[in-house]
């Protein structure tokens, strides 16, 4: 169902669902360097600079109304219309460009921004910097429960009411979708409140094994790079919001036995509410 905003006038939302369009239409799978995938739409006096592979929005002059109609509607479209692949590759991607755009004293060295990024299977990426070949593994912190409630967001936007919105995500989801509490907020249905959670202690466990798999995935390939990278996208993940947080987090996942050096990267959302990285080498 098509997300349609009860603040803007029926000419305004004609107008973003057009950019919508536009933005979608160019996507493209193969970025180069991000300096090149940096694309501009303007229709109607309304602007957005966004990224083409991940559609990161970089800048625009939308007010708060258009651009939750545009971010609504775009990724409604986009999980419609592209694949499992797909959408994974893009959140990877996305991942990497907030690493990029963020990262001050990063592993990888020289320009970022007009390296070049390959986008491979195993690992997720490869990037050419000063000659130099890097290997990037990415990995989301989140536990199988949020990323079902992330979903679920997903389907259950442009629903009419609760009941319609817990309908469609039993038909998607099955049982699992009872785990969950819809309600409404200004008129629309959302999820919100968990009906359990997994404490933060056992999460680090769970994060520290996952990158511990990667490793043992990708151990005989990291010679084969002047450095080997695993990036932690933990943007999604409201315990890790402290650097503290996060430190201790990395001594989890230094309790597990290594081989071979590698670079573990954690990129959060901070207190500020903006992106930060801290990375080692293990």
């Amino acid at each position: 169902m098509e997300q349609r905003s009860i603040y803007l006038s029926i000419e305004d939302q004609k107008i973003i669902s057009s950019i919508v369009d536009i933005v979608l239409a160019s996507h493209s799978m193969n970025p180069s360097t991000v300096s090149n995938m940096i694309s501009k739409v303007e229709k109607c006096g309304l602007f957005i600079v966004y990224n083409r592979f991940s559609f990161t929005v970089y800048k625009h002059n939308l007010n708060i109304d258009q651009f939750n109609l545009f971010m609504n509607q775009l990724s409604n479209l986009a999980n419609k219309h592209m694949d499992k692949e797909t959408l994974k590759a893009r959140l990877e991607y996305a991942a990497l460009i907030s690493y990029i755009n963020n990262a001050s004293h990063s592993y990888i060295k020289g320009d970022l921004l007009n390296a070049i990024i390959i986008k491979t299977v195993r690992p997720d990426f490869e990037i050419v910097s000063n000659d130099n070949r890097y290997g990037i593994e990415v990995v989301r912190l989140t536990t199988e429960y949020d990323q079902i409630g992330f979903r679920i967001s997903d389907v259950i936007s442009g629903t009419q009411n609760v009941k319609d919105a817990k309908k469609a995500s039993i038909n998607k989801f099955g049982a699992k979708a009872n785990n969950y509490e819809y309600v409404t907020i200004n008129s629309e249905p959302k999820l919100m409140t968990k009906l359990t959670t997994t404490p933060y202690k056992n999460k680090r466990q769970e994060f520290a094994k996952k990158v511990f798999d990667k490793y043992e995935k990708y151990k005989n390939q990291i010679d084969d790079y002047k450095g080997f990278m695993i990036l932690c996208d933990a943007s999604d993940e409201y315990a890790l919001t402290h650097l503290d947080d996060v430190k201790e987090l990395l001594d989890f996942i230094k309790k597990h036995y290594y081989e071979k050096e590698f670079c573990v990267s954690i990129l959060f959302i901070n207190e500020k509410n903006h992106f930060e990285i801290y990375e080692e080498v293990i």
